[in-house]
């Protein structure tokens, strides 16, 4: 597993990747490179952007290249375990199909932090035959202004009669095109497609946001689709389209989650946020009290009252030390004690969270608790200490300190 650098190793990516073995990493750094990168038949191989002060290194092939394909900054074809990360690829071949990363027939990819713009579409996942795309994950890129006339979309999953499955696309930008993500989610061949479609941000679509067709190459489809947690914004046909009544979709989370409002901590099923949506949140609880109906068959059943982010994560953590007063030091500073077991108990549901202290006797609970009056325990020696913190300190992130007195005492 080596590390191989461009332009240092080598001038061009495509060199670099004719040099490189299963389970190297290409490095690439800041710079412009004409090129269409072609990964055919490899494992492992990792390509990573480096800016070196000038942003990360742009990928514009200068001519169709590979004339099995469509004109590309990168084709991922048969190939696996293969991860892109920190690129830019835009000005492909005027008049040609261009993408940004076209990937066929090929599983365990993951394309991260990856921005695509003037081109037909951003990053299309196709079948080759009955060879299909499985396990792609599609995480933080920015696809915007898309220029091609007839058709653009930020991701294409266009498998033509067979299904590609276990696709997840989440944190990702979606701005000035025609379609965000345009999905074919068949099953031809026996294979249920599962799709998770999380945290994006569909921005000033022109046509619709996610656009799922299942009406090309016929078979049985058994797809399902799962959206939460995005954000439609401003889009100007539709945010979501689904064509069949086939299509399987939930488009709030499938079950209750911990999630925050007004810094206050709640449990509960989580949709997407629209624009569009009309309604009231009269519990004040960051959900609306109706419904978004998509279609007859698609339905939000808990449409966000705000974009998701800040807004909904930003709650307050109960964290605080535990000391031995009784055992001080010097300068009368009680002493902190490491691997305390802490608890917090909602005092309403019997929910609990624990979480150990470490060398400076310091606690924190990842996950902000739910209820109004939390019971705190500290488990010292096999002896329990209990302590009650009231709502007004969750709210004011006010911490809470054990101070326990006659630890020695106790011990005997």
């Amino acid at each position: 597993m080596a590390i191989i650098f461009v332009p240092d190793d080598h001038a061009t990516i495509s060199l670099a990747i004719a040099a490189a073995s299963d389970g190297d990493e290409i490095q690439v750094k800041s710079g412009d490179y004409p090129e269409s990168v072609l990964i055919d038949s490899l494992t492992g191989i990792t390509i990573t952007g480096v800016d070196m002060g000038t942003g990360y290194p742009k990928i514009s092939p200068a001519a169709k290249t590979h004339p099995a394909y469509d004109c590309a900054s990168v084709i991922v074809r048969n190939s696996g375990h293969i991860t892109l990360n920190n690129l830019v690829m835009n000005n492909a071949v005027v008049g040609e199909t261009n993408y940004g990363v076209l990937v066929r027939a090929s599983s365990d990819i993951v394309i991260q932090n990856v921005e695509t713009t003037l081109l037909k579409s951003g990053i299309i996942l196709q079948a080759e035959g009955v060879n299909t795309c499985q396990r792609v994950v599609i995480n933080n890129c920015n696809v915007h202004d898309l220029t091609y006339a007839i058709l653009s979309e930020g991701i294409g999953i266009d498998d033509q009669a067979a299904t590609e499955s276990d696709i997840t696309i989440t944190n990702n930008i979606f701005a000035n095109l025609q379609y965000g993500i345009g999905m074919n989610p068949r099953d031809a061949v026996g294979v249920v497609g599962k799709y998770v479609i999380t945290g994006n941000v569909f921005d000033t679509v022109s046509q619709i946001g996610l656009a799922v067709e299942c009406n090309e190459g016929g078979g049985t489809n058994t797809a399902t689709v799962l959206a939460y947690h995005n954000n439609f914004i401003d889009n100007l046909v539709a945010n979501m389209h689904f064509s069949e009544t086939t299509v399987k979709s939930i488009l709030n989370t499938a079950s209750p989650q911990n999630y925050c409002w007004k810094t206050i901590a709640r449990l509960g099923v989580v949709g997407n946020y629209y624009s569009t949506h009309v309604g009231v949140d009269v519990n004040d609880d960051g959900i609306f009290d109706n419904t978004e109906i998509v279609s007859a068959h698609h339905i939000d059943n808990s449409p966000l009252f705000h974009e998701w982010g800040t807004e909904y994560s930003n709650c307050q953590r109960i964290h605080g030390y535990v000391y031995n007063a009784s055992e001080t030091k010097s300068d009368n500073v009680p002493v902190p004690m490491a691997g305390v077991s802490v608890t917090a108990t909602d005092s309403a549901t019997g929910v609990t969270q624990t979480a150990i202290t470490n060398a400076s006797g310091y606690y924190y609970f990842a996950s902000p608790p739910i209820g109004e009056s939390i019971l705190l325990s500290a488990d010292v020696n096999g002896f329990i200490i209990t302590q009650t913190k009231k709502a007004v300190e969750l709210i004011s992130n006010h911490s809470v300190d054990f101070y326990l007195w006659s630890v020695r005492k106790y011990a005997m």
